[in-house]
């Protein structure tokens, strides 16, 4: 029954994700990292000797191979979509180890069908890979802390390694976990013996990580210069940072309560077994989810970095805790309560995955401007009504160069109108449009715009033919 169970919950997880990957077109992130992997030579890659500074090497080289099989979207992701497996596995032994088979089950549903991981685990990024590695270095730290295997250790530093070589978002985890072997070492939770073991694990898988050093401070002030993506964070921002780990799209009523109620939960039940797989997984989750988001909080005053899926360890409170304060509450009546509410809530977000309309990643409708343009014969105009001019160039070269389906696309030009000309715009005299129009409009930047986008369209669509308006890229929506 338990492993029927489990199997229903990955048959579930891949078909959200297979699904998203079959409909959504490829984004700007996607065809960046596309276009940086196709571009570059394997040398250039190793060290990270190209523009794309805020990642480090390991994703890039894997594509760079895994690529030349193939170029069709559906095949690019792949390797995504296949890694949401052995997430599920390690998600559901952390849950087993720790409080039992009912929490190893409740983690693996809550993931499968939370919307913010289904985006992660469908695109071509390195942020499923990154889960995968993540959650295999919290599995072999349990083990290794309470099991006297050399094996556990040796694993416990190559997920640890291969996670910081795939996402720079690692080092949240990281710092976690060192402050977890302290805070263990100081309240003496576990064996001395276990604890100086784990200590030398870490320093091992530290001395790996510092040879990328030269190469983040050489890419430090690229990294922190996100100011035009992610802007400066309020309180609000890291709210609706908080409803995407809930699996929402709106905010949470009462999350500072509901947030507040669980680690002190948590810790309680914790602290009263004294289990030590408990001890491990509270102490690291409830640390990744208050140190990740205030620190990055502050951070992003003046260098903002403030992206919820480069935070995503502080989702781990939610993976994790709680499905083991329902796993361990000794009220029957209140466990059914609990569980009841759980489902509710699955029953909630599932149709946002379903949607895929809404996250981080929004909808863009790049496959059918390329079948669009394809239909056109002649020159075209690409009229874009954004200010995002940063993440055409990908897409173009995904799109236009022939990688999508071998048909590329040469003769169009862009006019771009900016949203500060949206009101009272006035079509420039001199002839700057083609006779076919693809209109691409930016919904994050258009809202409440829909009676100037009409009259800016009817003004170019004059005895012209007009298609659209298409979709730019969506972004995580902030207030």
């Amino acid at each position: 029954m338990k492993k029927l169970l489990l199997f229903t919950i990955v048959v579930l997880g891949l078909y959200l994700r297979v699904r998203a990957a079959w409909l959504q077109s490829f984004w700007g992130d996607e065809s960046s990292i596309f276009t940086v992997s196709m571009r570059n030579s394997l040398k250039s890659l190793i060290l990270v000797e190209h523009w794309d500074k805020c990642h480090p090497q390991l994703f890039y080289v894997f594509l760079h191979f895994w690529q030349k099989i193939s170029t069709n979207i559906l095949f690019l992701r792949i390797p995504t979509l296949l890694a949401f497996i052995p997430t599920i596995f390690f998600i559901y032994k952390i849950g087993k180890q720790t409080g039992g088979w009912l929490m190893g089950i409740l983690s693996s549903i809550f993931f499968a069908t939370n919307h913010f991981f289904v985006n992660l685990g469908f695109q071509q990024k390195m942020y499923a890979f990154e889960m995968v590695f993540m959650f295999g270095t919290i599995y072999w730290m349990q083990m290794t802390l309470t099991a006297k295997s050399k094996k556990s250790q040796l694993l416990f530093i190559v997920f640890a390694v291969l996670g910081f070589y795939t996402d720079y978002s690692f080092v949240w985890l990281w710092a976690s976990v060192w402050l977890t072997a302290i805070i263990l070492y100081i309240t003496k939770s576990i064996q001395k013996t276990a604890l100086r073991k784990f200590f030398k694990s870490l320093f091992i898988a530290t001395l790996f990580m510092l040879p990328q050093v030269p190469i983040v401070l050489r890419s430090l002030t690229a990294a922190l210069g996100l100011e035009a993506y992610s802007g400066i964070p309020i309180y609000e921002t890291v709210r609706y940072a908080i409803a995407n780990y809930a699996g929402l799209i709106n905010l949470l009523p009462y999350d500072l309560v509901l947030i507040i109620i669980i680690s002190v939960s948590a810790l309680f039940l914790t602290i009263k077994s004294q289990q030590k797989n408990a001890i491990i997984l509270t102490l690291t989750s409830l640390l990744c989810f208050y140190v990740t988001l205030t620190t990055s909080y502050f951070i992003s005053q003046t260098h903002p970095i403030f992206i919820p899926r480069n935070l995503l360890v502080s989702s781990f409170l939610f993976i994790f805790l709680i499905p083991y304060v329902i796993s361990q509450s000794k009220n029957q009546y209140l466990k059914i309560i609990l569980i009841v509410i759980f489902f509710l809530h699955i029953a909630r977000i599932l149709p946002i995955s379903l949607k895929l309309k809404d996250g981080f990643q929004g909808l863009d409708q790049w496959s059918e401007i390329h079948e669009t343009a394809k239909k056109i014969n002649g020159p075209f105009t690409l009229v874009i009504i954004s200010d995002k001019e940063y993440a055409l160039d990908a897409l173009y070269a995904y799109y236009f160069d022939g990688y999508y389906d071998g048909t590329k696309i040469t003769k169009f030009n862009e006019q771009w109108i900016k949203i500060k000309e949206v009101d009272n715009w006035i079509m420039p005299q001199s002839m700057q449009y083609a006779n076919n129009i693809i209109f691409i409009s930016d919904p994050d930047q258009i809202k409440n715009k829909s009676d100037e986008i009409s009259k800016i369209s009817a003004q170019i669509c004059q005895n012209r033919m007009c298609y659209g308006p298409f979709t730019l890229q969506g972004a995580y929506k902030s207030p």
